[in-house]
């Protein structure tokens, strides 16, 4: 009797032990994603191109006194700018590297003054400010301009057969470069969404000019720009 007793105990023990081997152990529930302000980090920081689209505008060329005087149209102090460039952020501190350009035109009866400005730029901030949501960052740029401006007489008729630039006047062409520097924020916001925005603003001066001169010709009279004030504010799109 013991005999059988202790059969059917070993039998429900190996039905036991099949049983415990055919259940399947639980996945490992996933890691919940870090808070946004914590993905940016010194060991994995965040990183991505971005577009921006805004306003730039100075505080007036001294080429524009010039202009003023012979009756012509001035230079624009506001412009229309776009920009393309590539972003970092650790976790204490932020750099942007970018590529700019802007363009304005101005005219009246007579003649139309077209401004074309391109240039790259770096930006350094400390990160004030994170969160989930939105950040504020803040520090330095550092950029290069290139300023370049033609004048050019409207409505005038030019002669395929007469293609002689002596006999084709009414235009023309000056351009200077700039290295800018100055002070600029960035309020990060949607930071928890798939389209990733914030805010740019700056203000910087220009700290070395170089005079104006032509690509057709030596330019006399000529001056620098020096001490010139600019100021953006675009909005950005972030893209991981």
């Amino acid at each position: 009797m013991k005999k059988l007793v202790f059969a059917v105990i070993a039998l429900m023990g190996m039905q036991l032990s099949v049983s415990a081997q055919d259940t399947p152990t639980p996945p490992t529930p996933p890691e919940p994603p870090r808070p946004y302000a914590q993905r940016y980090d010194d060991d994995n920081p965040g990183k991505g191109i971005y577009v921006s689209f805004g306003v730039a505008g100075n505080d007036g060329f001294k080429m524009n006194d010039r202009l003023k005087a012979q009756g012509l149209p001035e230079l624009n102090s506001t412009a229309f700018e776009s920009t393309v460039g590539f972003y970092l952020m650790f976790k204490k501190l932020s750099f942007d590297f970018e590529f700019v350009g802007s363009y304005s035109d101005k005219k009246d009866a007579v003649n139309r003054v077209r401004n074309f400005n391109t240039g790259v730029n770096f930006r350094g901030h400390y990160n004030i400010l994170t969160s989930d949501k939105f950040f504020v960052t803040g520090g330095a740029d550092l950029g290069y301009t290139f300023n370049n401006f033609n004048i050019n007489t409207r409505d005038r008729v030019i002669d395929l057969n007469d293609l002689n630039p002596a006999n084709n006047p009414g235009h023309v062409n000056l351009y200077n470069d700039q290295f800018i520097l100055g002070p600029s924020a960035a309020f990060g916001f949607l930071q928890n969404t798939d389209y990733k925005m914030r805010l740019n603003v700056g203000y910087n001066w220009a700290v070395l000019t170089g005079k104006w001169r032509s690509q057709y010709g030596n330019v006399e009279n000529t001056f620098r720009e020096n001490g010139q004030g600019h100021f953006y504010a675009k909005l950005t799109l972030m893209l991981d």
